[in-house]
């Protein structure tokens, strides 16, 4: 029927939105982890600019990003990675920081530089703790999505947008039915990650 067809396409929409935002702000994570687990002094500059990122009242800044970006894809996923970029860069910090001291101590005693002792150190060991922060982060960009379609009535079909239609046309099962969607979406995802 047409309102599948619907949901289907803002699911779609979302779905492409919550990837973007979930790609760019883990691969910003993961760099601004390397740089903080690599160098003390950088950790100390750049993580208090990550906890005032976490502060900051996100559904406050999405019109502001509406002025900005336009009702384009581009604040969907600018409010998607402001969600998620702090629990991915702890996670992924944590995790990087969290090698064994006799590992560390063995790498130094054979004089391996920097490139090794994350490549074949730190990121090993990471790994438990980086995906924990994937899947954290995947399904805060499901809610990212969704929070800035509800703030969007121009541009993509988004599932948000289309939720916050049918609740005021007092269209309730299709309400339900959209909900419903975005929970099974983002327990795929979260699914999906736990199995990787």
């Amino acid at each position: 029927s047409r309102s599948r067809a619907e949901l289907f396409e803002g699911l779609s929409n979302t779905a492409r939105v919550a990837f973007y935002g979930f790609v760019i702000a883990a691969a910003l994570a993961l760099a601004g982890a390397v740089l903080m687990a690599l160098s003390r002094g950088v950790e100390r500059a750049l993580f208090p600019y990550a906890v005032i990122l976490q502060t900051l009242p996100i559904l406050a800044l999405v019109p502001l990003f509406k002025g900005w970006f336009g009702p384009t894809r581009t604040a969907r996923v600018v409010t998607c990675v402001l969600i998620a970029i702090f629990p991915l860069l702890t996670n992924f910090l944590f995790g990087l920081k969290s090698v064994d001291r006799g590992h560390r101590d063995l790498f130094t005693l054979h004089g391996a530089n920097w490139w090794t002792r994350l490549w074949k150190l730190q990121l090993p060991a990471a790994l438990p703790s980086i995906f924990t922060g994937l899947r954290i982060g995947a399904g805060l960009c499901v809610v990212g999505a969704l929070v800035a379609d509800f703030f969007f009535t121009r541009g993509d079909l988004g599932l948000g947008r289309l939720l916050n239609n049918y609740g005021q046309e007092l269209r309730y099962e299709l309400l339900f039915g959209g909900v419903i969607l975005a929970s099974l979406f983002g327990v795929l995802i979260y699914a999906f990650i736990s199995w990787l």
